[in-house]
């Protein structure tokens, strides 16, 4: 169960909402998104909405860490990327061109849009994800888990991908995990969750240097355990 858990992300900003097992981190975004029933309040862009409204439907686009179960196997790469339109007015054309450059932002194939989903391996089925993601021109992204399914090297170009479009379209993310070293080179700031609550927010480096809270401290040392593991390109 969340309960008054309150987080702050800015525009272009790299936020890591981190935690162990059941602490709530993905309940919480979520509840956010009206994927779960939630109460309480959000601001975007300084404007209060109800959880689950449908500006944050378009505005707040999740990736999830397995994108295949979200996938309909027997519809084109192109069909599912562009699923977040069908309701939004555009022309086919139009939706087309928007499919076609969510596609070439994630540095997909040009003919993707025309196969489905199995014929992908799993970073480029992330990729694909992403992309759904960024149909709609989201101010904010949740990552949830999005990375921890993959091997080594193809995690480390997801999270390049996920740094790069940050700096080209402005948008904030917030990227959910449970292991703290993997986001201390990505994220701008760590928001810690423990029991349903955040327990600790923080600069990167300064919840690294100096943790605050119990669970966070656990999170560091466990960290440091791990270090040998994390590709070098993440460190």
């Amino acid at each position: 169960m969340v309960n008054k858990a309150d987080i702050v992300v800015r525009r272009g900003e790299r936020l890591a909402v981190v935690g162990g097992s059941g602490s709530g981190k993905t309940t919480l975004m979520r509840g956010v998104l009206g994927l779960l029933h939630a109460t309480g309040e959000v601001a975007l862009l300084g404007k209060g909405v109800q959880p689950g409204a449908a500006v944050l439907r378009r505005k707040v686009q999740i990736v999830f860490q397995d994108p295949a179960t979200s996938f309909n196997p027997r519809h084109s790469v192109g069909r599912i990327v562009a699923e977040p339109l069908f309701r939004s007015g555009l022309t086919k054309q139009a939706v087309s061109r928007k499919v076609a450059d969510a596609l070439q932002r994630v540095e997909m194939p040009s003919d993707s849009a025309l196969r489905k989903p199995h014929a992908f391996s799993g970073g480029q089925r992330q990729r694909i994800a992403i992309a759904r993601a960024l149909v709609t021109e989201p101010d904010v992204l949740v990552a949830d888990e999005a990375v921890s399914a993959l091997d080594a090297a193809t995690r480390s170009t997801i999270i390049t991908l996920l740094d790069r479009l940050t700096r080209e379209l402005g948008m904030a993310i917030i990227f959910i995990a449970h292991d703290l070293w993997l986001v201390r080179a990505f994220a701008d700031r760590v928001a810690v969750m423990a029991d349903g609550h955040i327990v600790e927010t923080g600069e990167t480096e300064a919840i690294f240097a100096n943790p605050q809270h119990a669970a966070t401290e656990a999170l560091v040392r466990q960290a440091a355990l791990h270090a040998g593991g994390v590709d070098p390109a993440l460190t």
